[in-house]
Order: C-alpha cells, then sequence, then structure tokens
C-alpha cells in the first residue's frame, strides 16, 4: 500500500511541478500582452501575415531572455518562426534572432 502512495505523490508532483512552469512563463514582463495582441501572427494553428501594429507593440516590450526558458514548453502556443520574424518586421531592439541551438543570441 504505501508504494502506491508513494507512487501516486510523485505523479502529482509531476504534474504540479508542470503546471508551475507554465504559469511561470507569466512572470516574464510582456508575455501576457504579447500572447493577448499577437495571437493570430505567433501561433502555429494560423497561417503566416505580417504582425499589427498592437502585436509590434507588445513585441518590442517583451523580456526575451525569460521568455527562452519557456518557449519550449509553448510549441502549440507560439512558433519560434513566426516570433523570429515578428522581432525582425517589429524593428524590437535590440535584435534578437534564434541560432542553431535554439536560443536567443544578441545582436548589437
Amino acid at each position: 500500500m504505501s508504494v502506491y502512495k508513494v507512487h501516486f505523490c510523485l505523479i502529482m508532483l509531476i504534474v504540479l511541478v508542470g503546471l508551475a512552469t507554465c504559469d511561470d512563463v507569466y512572470t516574464c514582463v510582456g508575455v501576457r500582452d504579447m500572447l493577448q495582441e499577437c495571437e493570430k501572427y505567433l501561433s502555429p494553428a494560423y497561417k503566416k501575415i505580417p504582425p499589427s501594429g498592437y502585436c509590434c507593440e507588445a513585441v518590442r516590450g517583451t523580456d526575451y531572455e525569460c521568455l527562452n526558458k519557456y518557449l519550449g514548453q509553448m510549441k502549440k502556443t507560439i512558433s519560434r518562426d513566426k516570433l523570429d520574424d515578428a522581432i525582425f518586421v517589429c524593428n524590437t531592439p535590440p535584435r534578437l534572432h534564434a541560432s542553431k541551438s535554439e536560443t536567443y543570441k544578441v545582436h548589437v
């Protein structure tokens, strides 16, 4: 019986850590606004279209160093390619581009 309790506790711990990690992305500056304003521009579910002025404003106000920690878990929400395009199109300073290792490098 105690083996089942241990397994149950471990499963619950994994679930709670997963939920906490998803919510942690919202601690990054600007992410909530970017997700709200840029949903149809950044989502993999929509075809690629240029971002609106409101989306660009939100993109410019986002902390990408922080967001980058969570992008791997947000593949269904944010397309990395579309995010790179939005960063470029919106002239977001400093310019951030994904490298082959999928981490963002700052180019000044």
